[in-house]
């Protein structure tokens, strides 16, 4: 299955980068009186991404118990601790990696942050040592967003080189029969991406 925009969802068999451009004023206006925002604060998440992955998992039933799950892009956190509820970590063996460019603080003992990018090869060989040799992530999801230009097409072009990197990632990582989820801005590119995906 895939769902565009804002996230490609697909079930795979039969997240570090986040870098973050300057906004403007108003933008920074709009976002602290966000709803959406606040109520992230209210529920202690850390940021409002957690409700769409929440949205997400309601209409797909993505997490379950004992699962390992891969969050590339998990800065602040907000995904990582919607995986690490949904999976019940605290009273299961689910873990959560989360991957990203800039450093995050813990989320507990069920959480493993590794510091890098995505588009390094050598990240690669770090996750699949921290994972095991014996055992695949049951859920790779990317929030990754390239700094932002805000020239429509590039954005969405640079996006698309983060979701390839990130499936990339999947394709070493995941079970058969796992989950990859990631966020792409529509574009051009977007028709493409979906067809390479579905023949994973």
């Amino acid at each position: 299955m895939v769902l565009i925009p804002p996230v490609c969802a697909a079930r795979v068999g039969k997240r570090g980068f986040s870098s973050r451009g300057g906004h403007s004023r108003a933008w920074i206006q709009r976002h602290l009186h966000d709803r959406y925002v606040l109520k992230a604060q209210a529920q202690n998440y850390r940021s409002r991404a957690a409700f769409k992955l929440k949205e997400l998992d309601d209409k797909c039933s993505i997490f379950r118990r004992n699962q390992l799950v891969l969050d590339l892009g998990c800065h602040p956190g907000g995904f990582s601790q919607v995986a690490l509820e949904r999976t019940m970590a605290s009273s299961s063996k689910s873990r959560v990696i989360g991957i990203d460019l800039q450093y995050m603080d813990s989320l507990g003992d069920k959480f493993t942050f590794m510091q890098g990018d995505v588009t390094d090869p050598a990240l690669f060989d770090r996750i699949i040592q921290e994972i095991g040799p014996d055992r695949r992530a049951d859920v790779v999801m990317s929030d990754m967003a390239p700094a932002m230009i805000g020239i429509k097409g590039d954005d969405h072009l640079n996006i698309v080189e983060l979701c390839m990197h990130a499936s990339h990632l999947m394709e070493r990582t995941l079970k058969i029969g796992g989950w990859f989820l990631c966020k792409m801005f529509q574009g051009p590119a977007t028709p493409t991406f979906k067809l390479y995906m579905q023949t994973r």
